[in-house]
């Protein structure tokens, strides 16, 4: 059984996903909750669940338990990540052992669904240094990155996870100065 406190799974939360039926992937699931949570929506988890689940799905249904417990557990999983000192934040993404092009396009949903969250919480995005500005709009380029990989090589993985580094830091970026905005603080 996953305990709500075990770290999320992309695996898990994609099957629990699949099990209702849900058209949506891990990747980008997390990457709108990160785009509300980094936008200081007042409700982010309220509102990350409306636009994920279906009208009338209910996952106080004892049938989605499960999913209803890996959903609220990365949510406080993402949370504590995003605000912690330590930068332990990470993207859910599928493990190395997924097929390179199966990972890219899992990070171009990441970053599409990011982009939505972060429009969905209606922050303001002229808080932003020029340099996040700049972060984010290259985040939108990567939505738009070919994932058709035929050839798989050591040079192409390594770009994908520097692809991977760069949009962890630009979401912890963001983060940091659309928290400092909303407390009031100056953005460097």
């Amino acid at each position: 059984m996953h305990s709500a406190d075990t770290p999320a799974s992309h695996a898990r939360l994609q099957q629990g996903l699949h099990d209702l039926s849900l058209p949506l992937d891990a990747g980008e699931v997390h990457g709108v909750l990160c785009g509300l949570l980094c936008g200081n929506s007042a409700d982010a988890q309220q509102a990350w669940l409306t636009e994920l689940l279906p009208d009338g799905l209910d996952l106080a249904n004892l049938s989605h338990k499960t999913l209803a417990e890996q959903l609220a557990g990365l949510y406080r999983q993402t949370l504590a990540e995003l605000g912690s000192e330590e930068l332990t934040f990470d993207l859910l993404l599928p493990g190395i052992e997924q097929p390179l092009g199966v990972r890219a396009a899992e990070l171009v949903g990441w970053c599409q669904g990011f982009s939505y969250g972060l429009g969905l919480s209606g922050c303001d995005l002229d808080a932003l240094s020029a340099d996040a500005r700049e972060g984010l709009s290259d985040l939108v380029d990567i939505t738009r990155l070919a994932t058709d990989i035929p050839t798989p090589d050591e040079q192409t993985e390594q770009q994908l996870m520097q692809l991977v580094e760069f949009t962890r830091v630009i979401v912890l970026l963001i983060f940091l100065e659309l928290t400092q905005s909303a407390e009031g603080g100056v953005n460097p």
